[in-house]
């Protein structure tokens, strides 16, 4: 049985500890993204962009890997928006946080991508044959 991007999109989905809403356009161009990640990482993984699905059935920790790669650019974005947010400063009005909210998204951000490197890493053939 072939993997579908509906799998793929669970275990990214499954890497939230609350449901976010998220643009389903953007949520396709992370998985794109990803996809061509690892395939420039690790191996050729021949997906068939028309009909949703990879032309063979993908090992967990693949599905794991391009998940996680979804991931790190959702908090990329998150990271961004909290920059932002906690940055404003007006004429009559000054938002800056105590950068609390920016340390948690850096820290989310960093254990992700330090997890998504070892299992990629662990992909990889040794040189040791």
């Amino acid at each position: 049985m072939n993997t579908t991007y509906e799998q793929v999109l669970e275990s990214f989905e499954s890497t939230f500890q609350h449901k976010t809403q998220l643009p389903s356009e953007l949520i396709e161009q992370w998985f794109k993204d990803s996809v061509s990640e690892y395939e420039l990482e690790i191996e050729e993984l021949d997906y068939n962009w028309s009909g949703s699905e990879f032309n063979k059935e993908l090992k967990q920790y693949e599905i794991r890997s391009i998940a996680l790669m979804m991931k790190i650019k959702y908090c990329t974005r998150e990271l961004s928006r909290v920059n932002k947010l906690n940055n404003i400063i007006g004429k009559d009005l000054s938002l800056n946080s105590t950068g609390d909210s920016k340390k948690y998204t850096m820290s989310e951000l960093i254990n992700e991508i330090e997890n998504l490197k070892e299992l990629l890493n662990k992909q990889k053939t040794t040189a040791y044959l």
